[in-house]
């Protein structure tokens, strides 16, 4: 069971819990429940848990996006270890390009946005109309990972140059320069 526990589950339907910590932590027997956020055990419907938790929910199966939607929460864990990241990403995301997009917006200022959509031009549109003055698309890139982790690792990187929220000091920031702080696979979407 263990073996089969490392696959590529993003194309699953079902998971078990004990299949999802071993995944998450790498290990299995006494030290399988290591770590686990009340967040994560929130997405498989466990609100609290006590003695005897994991014989209780460990061979009970979930919904793989249950499991997606815990990894998520897993990887935003404060100081949660690179390596537990790496293992939840691989399982879960690994191949697949997230439905939201990163983007980068220039304002007639030439300060820049960082931020996430579906549809970078219609967030343009809207921003644009609220602000009351032109914005630029400048790039959109699809992203092999979670977008909100790759919008908050960006952010992370820039902070030094942040002005207010998502927008970022135009001296210091560029396309490229977001391409390669970029912390996965991604590919540019073509501008028209």
């Amino acid at each position: 069971m263990y073996k089969e526990a490392v696959k590529d589950w993003s194309q699953e339907n079902h998971i078990t819990l004990e299949q999802y910590l071993y995944v998450r932590n790498g290990m299995k027997g006494n030290h399988l429940s290591a770590g686990i956020s009340p967040h994560e055990l929130k997405c498989f419907g466990i609100d609290r848990i006590g003695k005897g938790w994991l014989k209780e929910y460990g061979k009970k199966k979930f919904l793989v996006a249950d499991a997606k939607k815990a990894a998520v929460k897993g990887m935003n864990v404060k100081d949660q270890s690179s390596r537990v990241k790496s293992r939840l990403r691989a399982a879960f995301f690994l191949g697949q390009f997230d439905e939201q997009q990163v983007y980068l917006m220039k304002s007639k200022e030439g300060n820049y946005k960082v931020g996430i959509s579906k549809s970078p031009a219609d967030r343009r549109k809207s921003l644009q109309t609220a602000a009351g003055t032109p914005i630029e698309l400048v790039a959109a890139w699809r992203v092999m990972d979670k977008a909100t982790l790759v919008e908050s690792h960006i952010h992370r990187k820039f902070k030094f140059a942040r002005l207010l929220g998502e927008w970022f000091d135009g001296l210091h920031i560029s396309a490229e320069l977001v391409e390669q702080t970029l912390p996965c696979q991604f590919e540019r979407v073509e501008m028209y």
